[in-house]
């Protein structure tokens, strides 16, 4: 089985000739990674008899890497206008030309750890902003973290209502006629208030400084 620790093997010599043991214990460690099915270890005698132990160590210090990406039609300052295709890419890089290949991954809208096997999903609903986070873990337990941040709003501009308005300028009061409030989306809310049909026969737009 795969270790992201060191791996250290070790062959016990045990000599019945008489002679004894030139090396009680004899130790192989390997600290950087490698895969190998077949380490030899030998031991040997005083005699000079030797005999030969094997074994196998596989070992991946290499976290994995991931990335979670976004695609629809951006709008303006990075705001998505339409559904949103999120996607979880991963790989599991290799050192030494070794590598213990992907376990297990996730993609998820929350921020909970979770090997669902999971690399799509589709952002379908206006929002401030979701994060998407991707989990992504190989055979020797290596893991890694990647997210990214969503904002979405295709809410076309609607007329909301209308209503009647007052304006007080200089303590006079001015009761205007049944105007309309024109709001550009539900994600930005009002962007402008229209005033028209007034008594001094003009037209004034209030811009909304959130927008």
């Amino acid at each position: 089985s795969w270790s992201k620790e060191d791996i250290l093997l070790q062959a016990n010599c045990i000599d019945n000739g008489g002679s004894g043991c030139k090396q009680k214990t004899v130790e192989r460690r390997f600290t950087t990674d490698t895969s190998s099915s077949n380490v030899t270890i030998q031991v040997a005698d005083n005699a000079g008899n030797t005999n030969t132990c094997s074994g196998s160590a596989y070992l991946d210090k290499t976290s994995p890497t991931c990335t979670v990406t976004a695609t629809g039609t951006v709008g303006k300052n990075n705001w998505y206008t339409s559904n949103v295709s999120i996607a979880l890419s991963r790989t599991d890089p290799k050192k030494n030309n070794v590598n213990s290949g992907i376990l297990e991954y996730g993609l998820l809208n929350t921020n909970s750890k979770t090997y669902n096997n999971t690399s799509a999903l589709t952002l379908s609903t206006d929002t401030t902003g979701t994060t998407y986070y991707g989990y992504v873990k190989d055979k020797a337990n290596n893991e890694n973290t990647c997210s990214k941040t969503v904002k979405k709003d295709s809410t076309t501009e609607s007329t909301l209502g209308s209503t009647y308005l007052t304006l007080k300028d200089n303590n006079t009061s001015y009761t205007l006629a049944k105007e309309t409030i024109v709001a550009a989306n539900k994600i930005h809310n009002i962007s402008s208030i229209l005033l028209s049909n007034v008594s001094f026969k003009t037209t004034t737009q209030i811009p909304d400084p959130n927008y």
